[in-house]
């Protein structure tokens, strides 16, 4: 969010400073998206190595060299950082590396001076909540920088990040074990679609109400924590987060933040679209968030992704809901990039308007394909409008279609 804010200012004519006390590129680029996807990769194409014979292949048996894969994760990063930086230079961005601390609304200090602005952009990120009893355990930061294997893995916390690490490490052939505090894990996942994913992925063993879990090398997931040091002098309005309103404005004249800080959706694509929004209000530019229809992805395998309501919460909400249903193994690219694997489309629909009100989707590429339906519920398609798209063939997005007929 810091970085998107701060080039796009400097594109549209604003003197920017950016201060970063790390690495260019935040939680996502330096120790989230790219780390995690990068080592999924390799362990997806690791077991897809493993049964190539179904592709008619015959391969040597393949093994993992994790100090090898890690040090292209590395690469990666470095490459996308750079890319961060020229993003800053043709913006014109001023960047100091340093902490900074905020003395008044329009004063930051850092590494000895002063600097004062117009308007104020608080982009500091969140931190992994640590737990009490788990002295040397593990954020998953420091489970992404592993060298070597564990034996064995628990991971505390039921979200979508400690599943997708648990896909990592298992097709590496770990034993992964994820303890959720709470009755069920990934709670904001429609019913169908968990009970789907949690079979697919029966070689991790999920144990719920429970934070104990033995394991040769234990990761803490449970959450995460506004970084707040450098903005305590201001008074601001901090409730689980900076709270802000639709265009990222804090309580305090020309003071926004955006990202994981305000403790709304913590997604790096909700940051980049918060960040869109404050600069377009600084500017003057008619713009607002909106969060019903941010996509979910969870990047398992087989992976998943959601926007919109689940079936609970339109029940819940009153609507008159109509449910569609198609299973992946009904689509011919489906069968053909994912043999033996199973999946799961699922649409909900207000049966009184024909209005699309929540797309859930586990198999395939899901994550690529839930902008389209995050597109369909944002403009408020119905089935018969979608009918009339023409989605290309073959493709597994069709089932979005195929499942409304």
């Amino acid at each position: 969010g810091g970085y998107q804010a701060a080039q796009l200012a400097g594109r549209a004519g604003m003197r920017v400073l950016l201060i970063e006390r790390a690495d260019l590129g935040g939680t996502c680029l330096n120790a989230g998206c790219i780390p995690t996807k990068t080592l999924l990769k390799s362990a997806k194409l690791y077991r897809e190595m493993q049964h190539a014979d179904v592709f008619g292949i015959e391969a040597e048996p393949p093994a993992i060299k994790l100090a090898a894969v890690q040090a292209r994760k590395r690469d990666l990063i470095a490459t996308l950082r750079q890319g961060v930086n020229t993003l800053l230079a043709r913006g014109r961005v001023d960047i100091v590396q340093g902490e900074a601390t905020c003395i008044d609304r329009q004063t930051i200090a850092v590494n000895g001076e002063r600097y004062t602005a117009r308007c104020l952009l608080i982009a500091t990120g969140a931190a992994p909540i640590t737990l009490d009893g788990a002295p040397n355990a593990l954020t998953t930061t420091q489970a992404l920088e592993l060298e070597d294997l564990p034996a064995t893995l628990g991971i505390i916390g039921g979200g979508p990040i400690s599943f997708g690490l648990a896909s990592i490490f298992s097709m590496m052939g770990v034993p992964v074990t994820i303890a959720e505090p709470g009755a069920t894990p990934l709670p904001d996942m429609d019913a169908d679609i968990r009970a789907a994913l949690l079979a697919a992925m029966s070689d991790v063993t999920v144990l719920t109400n429970t934070v104990t879990v033995e394991a040769d090398v234990v990761v803490v997931n449970v959450g995460r924590a506004p970084n707040l040091d450098a903005v305590t002098a201001l008074p601001l309005d901090v409730t689980d987060g900076i709270r802000v309103d639709d265009t990222m404005r804090t309580n305090l004249p020309d003071v926004y933040a955006v990202g994981d800080v305000t403790g709304h959706a913590m997604w790096a694509h909700v940051a980049l679209r918060e960040a869109e929004v404050a600069v377009n209000h600084m500017l003057g530019k008619p713009d607002r968030m909106r969060y019903a229809h941010v996509p979910t992805p969870v990047y398992t395998v087989p992976e998943a992704a959601y926007v919109g309501l689940t079936e609970t919460a339109a029940r819940d909400a009153g609507y008159n809901v109509q449910v569609h249903r198609l299973p992946m193994s009904a689509n011919g690219r489906f069968l053909i990039d994912y043999p033996g694997s199973s999946g799961l489309c699922k649409v909900i629909v207000d049966a009184d308007t024909g209005r699309l009100l929540g797309v859930h989707l586990l198999g395939g590429s899901a994550a690529e394909t839930i902008f389209g339906a995050a597109a369909l519920l944002e403009d408020e398609f119905r089935v018969d409008e979608v009918q009339q798209l023409v989605f290309a063939h073959p493709t597994v997005s069709e089932l979005m279609k195929d499942s409304l007929l």
